[in-house]
Parts: structure tokens; sequence; C-alpha cells
């Protein structure tokens, strides 16, 4: 039995009305699945590298002030949150590009570093008090310093856009912003000068004499008063530069990202290894990457919930921390 065709319909159109339709959009390709999964995990290393290159400098200045004294400096997220604010006023309100303000506020920082140092922690030392003393006075600067930032900038937040013009750069089929590459050049350019200074100065050498036993470097005639002095504000530039990329990276800074800062940094340094450099800087990545994959696999209120969920496992199966060292107590 033969299959009757119907002929296509023809266009019965003007010729003067078929030239001024509109050409038929192309169809759209699907992009390949492998080529997709593979951009999307370039870009969403990117971000973890990005993020765990500022997470490791809030957690590096934390580690330096603990292998010398043993004492946790919770001071360090509002130290972070000066380093903001400053930054903030030097290239926002003078526009002052991004070097200035990083300089200023890495100098600035440093200083207050020292004056906390100073002003809480060496009276302590020289009374012998008990190392819960010093952590006290460390929360006690915090929350001055907190309080500081309140009376001399307000409590609104405050914009920080990039001070310089951010493009878009592809890799490999990823979109990556200068901002991003920006920032994590300046951490490890940064966290490579710390780890220089400390093998190779004379600083670095009497600052790791003192993490190992501070009574018998300072019978080796070294000052430990101005050693400590300068770890502190060391640190605390760090964090201060860390403060400086952080409001960048968020194009904002608020009275709250102090906090947000010591608790993360002090996270990693956990992870990595209470007093441990390299240690710090391990955990930082670490975290920033169990972040954002929480991010990118769940959503971002999630975030939180991993990177403590990490620490607890990490404490469970290493309690000293990936490259720490278990402490041996005499009995």
């Amino acid at each position: 039995m033969r299959t009757l065709r119907h002929p296509a319909p023809k266009d019965t159109a003007s010729p003067a009305r078929r030239a001024t339709r509109p050409p038929r959009a192309p169809r759209l390709r699907r992009p390949e699945p492998v080529q997709y999964h593979r951009r999307v995990l370039l870009q969403q290393a990117v971000n973890a590298v990005t993020l765990g290159s500022l997470y490791a400098l809030i957690a590096i200045g934390l580690a330096i002030t603990f292998s010398i004294l043993d004492v946790v400096n919770f001071a360090q997220g509002s130290l972070v949150m000066w380093g903001a604010y400053l930054g903030a006023a030097f290239a926002v309100g003078l526009g002052l590009g991004l070097w200035v303000p990083l300089l200023a506020a890495m100098l600035l920082v440093g200083l207050l570093g020292v004056a906390l140092e100073r002003g809480s922690l060496q009276p302590l030392r020289r009374r012998r008090a008990p190392p819960i003393a010093a952590l006290l006075a460390t929360l006690g600067s915090a929350t001055i310093l907190d309080h500081l930032i309140l009376i001399v900038f307000g409590p609104d937040t405050r914009p920080f856009p990039s001070p310089f013009p951010v493009r878009m750069v592809e890799v490999a089929g990823a979109q990556v912003s200068t901002l991003e590459v920006t920032i994590t050049a300046i951490a490890l350019a940064l966290l490579a000068g710390l780890q220089a200074m400390l093998r190779r100065t004379r600083l670095g050498l009497a600052m790791r004499a003192i993490a190992q036993d501070g009574r018998v470097a300072g019978l080796m005639g070294i000052d430990t008063d101005r050693v400590v002095a300068l770890a502190f504000g060391i640190g605390a530039a760090v964090g201060g530069v860390g403060g400086v990329l952080t409001g960048i990276y968020y194009n904002s800074v608020d009275v709250g990202m102090g906090y947000s800062a010591g608790l993360k940094g002090f996270t990693a340094m956990v992870i990595g290894g209470m007093g441990s450099l390299p240690g710090a800087i391990l955990g930082g990545y670490l975290l920033g990457a169990a972040e954002t994959a929480a991010t990118a696999v769940f959503w971002s209120g999630y975030r939180d919930i991993i990177a403590f969920g990490l620490l607890i496992v990490v404490l469970i199966v290493r309690p000293a921390g990936l490259l720490g060292t278990p402490e041996i107590r005499k009995v």
C-alpha cells in the first residue's frame, strides 16, 4: 500500500516581505559535560585558593605570637578589622590606590600590635602571671579595639571597592578575575617573605630560639622583650594586610568582620597545628577549600558547618593538628 506524502507548504509571502524577516536564531549547542565540569572545578579551585590565602594570612599572624608566648592572641581579629578600615580610609576616602593603603595599614596595625604587647602583655610577663591572665588580656584588648572602631569610624558598613580596574581573564575555559589573581599573589609573596625572614635573618633566628626556650635564649644574650614585641608587631602587620585584602575581596568592611576573621584564623591555625607556621598556611588553604566546596555543592549556609566539622575531625584524628608536634609532659 503506497503512502501518500503531503508536499511541504510553500512560502506565499512576497519577496520584499521575506527580505525583511529577521534571521532565525542559531541553535545553542549544549556544552560538553566533561568540559563544563572542568571549567566549574577550575573556577571553584581559584575561589578556594583566594579565600585560603586570606585565611592563611590571618592564621600565620596568630601562629607567630603563639609560637613565642604560648598564648592565643584573641585580639588578632580586631587587628585585622583595623587593617580593613584603615585600608578603606586610605583607598576610598583619599583615593591613594592599592599599594599606599596596603603599606600604611601594615605599618599602623603593626605599631598597634607592638603597643598592645607593651601595654598589656609585657607587664604580665614581668610579674610571672599565669598564661590565663595573658589570654584574658588579649580578650580585653580585642574589646577595646572593637569599641574604638565604633567611635572612630561609626557602626555603618563602609564600601571598599577595588582600587584598580578589575577584568575577567579566561583560563582553560574558566573566568578568573584580576582581583583574585592580585589578592592571591600578594598573599603568597607575603607568606614567602615571612618564611625567608624566619630562616635567614637574625631576627628570625632569635624568634625561633625564644619559641624553643625563652629562658635559655635570654641567657644567650637575646633581648627577649624586644624580640617578643617585634614578633607581635609582625603578626599584627600581617593581619592588617589580610584585613585590607579581605575588605577588597568582599567590597565592604563592617564592625562584625573582626570576630569572623579571628575565629576563622584561629580555626585554620588549630587545623594546621598550634604554633606551626607551615601548618597555619596549610590550615588556611584547607579551610578555604572546605568552605568553597560547601558553597558549590550545597549553599553558603553550610560553609561554617563544613569548616568546623573539618576542625572536629582533625582534632579527633590528630589532636596536635596536621603539622603540629604533640606536647610531651613530665609526670
